[in-house]
């Protein structure tokens, strides 16, 4: 599936990051199954195993999941939820510990494969 992106992990965290008395949630779900992309596709984009650190805490862990090619999927939460932090990880714009694909590669800043707009 790629090349996996270096881990930053230190004991199973990112360095400089403090899970304790953090507000620290898990996005993994058990898994689905999805109908096969074919000889060739990679997944639009796909996570194991993820964690992100922002300002020293802990704000996810765990996130594992991938998107098919072709699907079309809505990121709903409250605020504060890590739905931007998401978007950010897929970006390259935030680090994550873990394995993140984009497009078969890892993500990296200003991909002409993907439009993004911030609010």
């Amino acid at each position: 599936m790629g090349t996996p992106v270096p881990s930053r992990q230190s004991a199973g965290l990112l360095e400089g990051c403090d899970p304790v008395g953090s507000n620290v949630e898990t996005m993994a779900e058990e898994p689905r199954s999805v109908p096969d992309p074919g000889v060739g596709e990679a997944d639009a984009f796909a996570l194991e195993g993820v964690s992100v650190c922002r300002g020293g805490r802990q704000v996810w862990s765990d996130g594992s999941f991938s998107v098919p090619r072709g699907h079309v999927v809505v990121v709903i939460g409250p605020n504060g939820s890590g739905k931007t932090t998401l978007l950010q990880v897929l970006l390259g714009l935030v680090p994550a510990s873990g394995r993140v694909e984009v497009l078969g590669g890892p993500p990296r800043r200003g991909s002409a494969r993907i439009g993004y707009v911030p609010q």
